[in-house]
């Protein structure tokens, strides 16, 4: 990927983030990326475009973040650990911008809402994976690993939208306390 449209990717992101969509100018993010306005429209034909094509960028770098530190580590319990922190660390970080995504799904193009599906099923199929492994190696109890990846990634999901709801204080306890009955139930 080029500098300069690497530059207004990234520029969108902090500025969606921080104006949500509708108050965020193309001339603003032009700013923040040090290039024209009109440059931005070399580049992507529109605002929801550019929209677009930050979000399916940013997935695309997350996973590979997240497979990155994942394939880094041995211990299938470990791994988990990883996943459910990085979520963890998105949700607090970026939930700003996710709340955005969410107000911009219902007029998202076809080819955005596959990329979230493509997204959550490849994390859900990592998760199965670590699951699949630890069974292999005694780790764990022998289960449905695809059940179980839903049952992890959604109690992730929740315990963190009742924390950036204001429902409870620290999400970290919540998941905490979860993840170590998880890991204790795989594992007995």
């Amino acid at each position: 990927m080029n500098d300069k449209r690497m530059r207004i990717l990234m520029a969108a992101k902090q500025t969606f983030e921080l104006n949500g969509y509708h108050e965020t100018k193309m001339a603003e993010i032009a700013k923040k990326a040090d290039v024209g306005k009109g440059t931005i429209y070399e580049y992507f034909d529109s605002k929801q475009m550019l929209f677009e094509e930050m979000m399916k960028f940013l997935l695309d770098s997350m996973y590979d973040y997240l497979l990155e530190r994942v394939d880094q580590e041995d211990d299938c319990i470990k791994k988990l650990g990883i996943i459910k922190s990085l979520d963890i660390e998105l949700a607090r970080d970026h939930g700003k911008l996710f709340s955005v995504v969410l107000e911009r799904m219902s007029t998202a193009s076809d080819s955005l809402k596959y990329k979230f599906e493509l997204s959550r099923v490849k994390e859900l199929k990592l998760i199965e994976n670590i699951i699949d492994e630890g069974m292999e190696k005694g780790i764990f109890k022998q289960m449905n690993a695809k059940y179980f990846s839903y049952i992890f990634k959604g109690a992730i999901t929740q315990a963190t939208m009742s924390e950036r709801c204001g429902m409870v204080s620290k999400e970290e306890d919540i998941l905490d306390g979860l993840f170590n009955n998880l890991i204790a139930s795989i594992r007995s």
